[in-house]
């Protein structure tokens, strides 16, 4: 461990502590070439599942086995038992490491209890929604959400004999000391957010990427005489919802178009064996690697999808099957950037067609320019730099 924690004669030194699924990972990666552009240290601790992916780019990492699932896993975030134990393990990487800087992501609940108690300046990567309620919001949707994270962290507080912290949306250590969200000002309708929160757009890394299969989908689509549309589909978890998948594979099967499913994330593949002839299929794909031959992304509303459509100018069909899913499907259709479905009953042919219309027509074309633009404008390299770590 000790060569990995070597650092950089006077550089100083930011630890990533961030949940291990690309969603997260991808961000953290984007923030990282910055700071050792300007030539400061980074050092990830993640699971063992992704030391290729470091090792690939240039970053050090402190690589850490664990069963079933991977070490910081999205799927056991809460549990305290587990929390305990990736902080014995992360505590020593601290302590080794003596980072100036925290960086981590909203659910890695040992970061903050570490930041804590080490007077560690923290810095979260939030998602493209801010999670909780506005300062001073009465009677807010969301504040189930900051209850409910904060009774997780306290009862990993209360496992490791730590004082209890109240639910408050104005001093919660879960904001930390700055807070990055993955939208501007202008696609969010929430105000009054803590002074911590700065927007920092899509905050997109993509790694390189070749698919020759993939590759001959597409080429099948481009030749095809009919001209059909290509989309990019991606789900993620659908967790008790699991129908909706058979409900959109019916569905999208019938439809005049083609499509190309990420199924990074599915937890709703077990009982499926053959699908669609106009289905291409694979654990991950980057839109980037598609972006000059989808003409839209159909997703459930969560970040990566999202910000990546935004990025790349595509229109959106949400079909949210989360509270978070939901509140980013509103801004996509409040701001004119595509559609949603919001009830699995809803899922019918007619509503395709008429988003697959809307986009041939170019109905969605000025929003997600203008869109597309802002976003940009918010990720200039200097000036993400500046929001991130000033």
């Amino acid at each position: 461990m000790s060569n990995t924690l070597t650092a950089n004669s006077n550089a100083s030194k930011y630890l990533f502590i961030v949940s291990s699924s690309y969603g997260h990972l991808f961000p953290a990666i984007r923030l990282a070439h910055l700071l050792q552009k300007r030539r400061k240290d980074v050092l990830f601790v993640s699971a063992r599942e992704h030391k290729i992916l470091f090792d690939t780019y240039g970053i050090k990492c402190i690589s850490v086995s664990n069963q079933p699932n991977p070490f910081l896993s999205t799927y056991d975030w809460y549990d305290s038992e587990v929390g305990r134990y990736q902080y014995d393990v992360i505590k020593q990487v601290v302590d080794e490491y003596q980072p100036d800087t925290i960086v981590a992501t909203p659910l890695v609940m040992p970061a903050f209890v570490l930041a804590e108690a080490h007077s560690i300046p923290l810095i979260v990567i939030g998602y493209c929604e801010y999670l909780f309620p506005s300062v001073g919001e009465k009677n807010s949707k969301k504040q189930w959400r900051i209850e409910s994270i904060t009774q997780h962290y306290n009862n990993l507080r209360e496992n490791l004999c730590l004082p209890l912290i109240p639910a408050d949306t104005a001093t919660s250590p879960l904001i930390g000391n700055k807070y990055l969200l993955r939208s501007i000002p202008h696609f969010t309708t929430q105000e009054n957010l803590p002074s911590q929160v700065e927007f920092v757009g899509s905050l997109i890394w993509e790694p390189k990427y070749i698919n020759y299969d993939l590759d001959r989908f597409i080429s099948k689509n481009r030749n095809n005489k009919r001209k059909r549309p290509l989309f990019f589909v991606q789900i993620g978890r659908l967790f008790s919802d699991r129908n909706l998948w058979n409900t959109l594979i019916m569905l999208l099967g019938k439809l005049p178009a083609d499509f190309v499913v990420d199924l990074a994330r599915s937890d709703y593949m077990r009982n499926h064996i053959e699908f669609p002839e106009n289905f291409y299929l694979h654990p991950f794909v980057p839109l980037g690697y598609i972006k000059d031959d989808v003409c839209g992304v159909i997703c459930s509303g969560q970040t990566t999808s999202v910000v990546s459509a935004i990025y790349y100018g595509k229109p959106i069909l949400g079909i949210p099957n989360s509270a978070d899913g939901a509140e980013v499907t509103d801004r996509i259709v409040e701001n004119g950037i595509g559609a949603g479905i919001y009830q699995e009953h809803d899922i019918r042919e007619d509503i395709f067609l008429n988003y697959f219309d809307k986009i041939e027509k170019g109905i969605y074309d000025d929003k997600r320019y203008f869109y597309q633009q802002h976003f940009l404008f918010y990720e200039e390299e200097d000036r993400l730099f500046e929001k991130s770590f000033a």
